[in-house]
């Protein structure tokens, strides 16, 4: 891809390696949320992603799944759920 080649001719990051930092990032945010909370309350880990500038998105599939997605239109949405119902 150009934008790859003009990446690396500038030593710029590749925007693969920052959506990676960037799924990684929400990743930690989800998990220390989960691990801070006494028991688990749906409203209180919305309320808590919400408070570091998550917007919530439920997407109903065949399994339950639930995703944080970032406000920031620079920051791509992750591409797994940071929890997933039936997991520990």
């Amino acid at each position: 891809m150009a934008a790859n080649i003009i990446n690396e001719k500038r030593g710029w990051i590749q925007s693969e390696e920052i959506g990676i930092h960037h799924r990684q990032e929400i990743s930690n945010i989800c998990i220390e949320i989960l691990r801070s909370m006494e028991k688990f309350s749906w409203q209180q880990y919305e309320t808590e992603l919400k408070k570091r500038g998550y917007k919530v998105h439920l997407q109903e599939k065949m399994e339950a799944e639930f995703m944080a997605i970032p406000l920031s239109v620079v920051t791509p949405p992750i591409s797994r759920p940071c929890w997933v119902s039936g997991e520990t």
